[in-house]
């Protein structure tokens, strides 16, 4: 019965390019279960999505092992369970960085470690001081 269903699945798909996302998918899989990371090109997961944009979650990590996503890049995303479902991926064009629901602590984290970075001072020069920040 699974080589009627590939069999169907293949004659659908026929020389569509979606078999260049498949093949790719199953080079991935082989890099991760290897734990091939330096050829794994995998970026993050979705934070939101909508008609009119998305956000993806990502670390330093991911973006040096693909060299960088610059303002202009294409992504392509696809589903999380995309062996059950009919073969299909969304081309994304990274437009711009997005905050992350923790930008505000991690901004505050960074003030806080600059702030104790400072060397002691005396207790006038202390009082006149005030820690601001400016937008550039």
């Amino acid at each position: 019965m699974s080589g009627l269903l590939s069999l169907i699945d293949n004659a659908n798909l026929g020389n569509n390019p979606i078999n260049k996302v498949k093949e790719f998918m199953e080079r991935q899989e082989k890099y991760k279960a290897a734990n091939d990371f330096t050829r794994w090109r995998f970026l993050g997961y979705v934070l939101e999505i909508s008609y009119n944009g998305a956000k993806i979650i990502t670390n330093d990590t991911y973006k040096m092992m693909v060299g960088g996503i610059p303002r202009g890049s294409f992504l392509i995303l696809i589903p999380a369970n995309y062996k059950e479902t009919q073969p299909h991926f969304t081309l994304l064009r990274v437009s711009d960085i997005a905050p992350t629901p923790l930008s505000a602590q991690v901004q505050q984290t960074y003030f806080e470690l600059h702030k104790r970075s400072m060397p002691e001072l005396d207790i006038w020069t202390q009082a006149e001081l005030q820690w601001g920040c400016t937008g550039m």
